[in-house]
């Protein structure tokens, strides 16, 4: 699977802990988060969904973890909130295969 996906384990166990750290800082305050988390939780946000869907940052365990929070909190991507069908408009790059050029 894509680069053998060899810290799928760890991105899990992270995934579960900020969740749970976030749960945390919401239960006491409003929380905005500004991050860039190497993610696409849904495929209008790439280039070729279905030629990622193995590959780092678009797997079904890694888009499951990141909803997760994004539920739980709740969150909301900003970007796909104001822009919720504009084609083209892509929220993920990866270096690893070149798709910014």
């Amino acid at each position: 699977m894509g680069g053998g996906l060899i810290n799928l384990k760890y991105c899990q166990h992270w995934d579960e802990t900020f969740c749970k750290f976030l749960k945390g800082l919401a239960s006491h305050k409003p929380l905005v988060l500004c991050a860039d988390l190497n993610m696409a939780h849904e495929e209008i946000a790439l280039c070729n969904p279905k030629g990622s869907e193995k590959n780092a940052g678009f797997t079904p365990q890694e888009q499951q973890g990141f909803r997760k929070p994004l539920q739980a909190v709740p969150l909301n991507d900003s970007f796909r909130h104001l822009y919720p069908n504009m084609a083209y408009a892509y929220t993920s790059w990866t270096y690893m295969t070149n798709t910014q050029s």
